[in-house]
């Protein structure tokens, strides 16, 4: 599942903060890379600003697809525009609180996230993920057992 994250969508909704925005960004995008693109195909999107951009600019940091737009395109029209042209539209997840983009995203069958959806999904996932680094392995007798006999069975094949 390929998620699409409106990038300021989910920032302004963080942080009433605009300023310094380039520092904000920079940290949830930091957040994504160190903590969540270890579960998660993420594309965060930007509205770009730079006026000498026709395209849009990629890039990555750790396995965070970051995408800023053109000048005059926002965000929410390169997700559209990425979800109509994906092979496989029911495998992506539009992450926004921006409800033209969730039922233009829906209609052509992305599934949807609102921010808060999704902030709890990330939660879950990373006390989960933590919840298994801390408790060890159950090394009781029956799967000591159950283990040797596997073992034993590769060794004789």
């Amino acid at each position: 599942m390929r998620y699409f994250v409106d990038g300021y969508n989910l920032l302004f909704y963080l942080t009433k903060k605009r300023n310094p925005l380039r520092q904000y960004r920079h940290e949830l995008i930091k957040y994504f890379a160190t903590s969540i693109s270890s579960f998660l195909d993420v594309v965060l999107v930007f509205d770009g600003s730079d006026p000498h951009e026709k395209h849009a600019t990629k890039h990555h940091i750790g396995q965070v697809e970051i995408i800023y737009t053109p000048l005059y395109m926002t965000a929410d029209l390169y997700i559209f525009e990425e979800i109509q042209l994906h092979k496989n539209p029911e495998k992506t997840t539009v992450v926004s609180n921006d409800q033209e983009l969730i039922i233009r995203c829906r209609t052509l069958g992305g599934k949807t996230l609102s921010l808060t959806d999704f902030l709890s999904y990330i939660a879950k996932k990373n006390e989960k993920k933590k919840r298994s680094l801390t408790t060890p392995a159950q090394e009781t007798p029956q799967e000591i057992s159950r283990l040797l006999k596997i073992f034993e069975k590769k060794l004789k094949e």
